[in-house]
């Protein structure tokens, strides 16, 4: 009988923290710089154009234009992108557009809703690549998975950037 109560009590501490961490963290938030040798104008035209996208981006399919032109904001996306062996499709939209400058979308998967800011800088010998990212969960368990799976989810980023360097680089 006393295990038992003592095996509800650690159980109820372990969900109320994990749902406590939601409840404090609305989203994650991180930013990554990275440096690419190659010109401005063509890092910015494979992070728009989807078949250059798919050359760089894991588990990316594919993203369907649901408007009249690309550098629209306003415009969107439907995306498909396949997760851990499981297809997804969900729209994103364009929320700012300067051709070779800045980019800013936001994505709307099923679970959370996905914010990025997308910087380009032309240097002398390249590109600086600004990418600030806000991911916020649509309900408190989301919220709260976000917070456990945040370094995952940064190193992802993360890799993906160094996949788009590697690309451009290599091209």
């Amino acid at each position: 009988m006393k295990i038992n109560r003592l095996i509800y009590f650690i159980a109820g501490f372990l969900l109320l923290g994990f749902l406590m961490a939601g409840i404090l963290n609305k989203s994650i938030n991180y930013r990554h710089e990275i440096t690419i040798q190659e010109e401005v104008n063509s890092v910015f035209t494979s992070v728009i154009l989807p078949g250059q996208i798919k050359m760089w981006l894991e588990d990316f399919e594919k993203a369907e234009l649901i408007g009249n032109l690309l550098e629209d904001a306003g415009n969107q996306f439907q995306v498909t992108y396949n997760l851990a062996g499981r297809r997804t499709n969900f729209v994103m939209d364009i929320v700012s557009f300067e051709n070779e400058k800045e980019l800013s979308i936001i994505a709307y998967p099923p679970q959370m809703t996905i914010s990025v800011n997308m910087i380009f800088s032309e240097l002398e010998n390249g590109t600086d690549l600004i990418v600030e990212t806000s991911i916020k969960g649509n309900s408190l368990f989301w919220r709260s998975s976000l917070v456990l799976m945040k370094p995952w989810i940064k190193r992802g980023f993360r890799k993906n950037l160094l996949s788009l360097k590697t690309f451009l680089e290599n091209e």
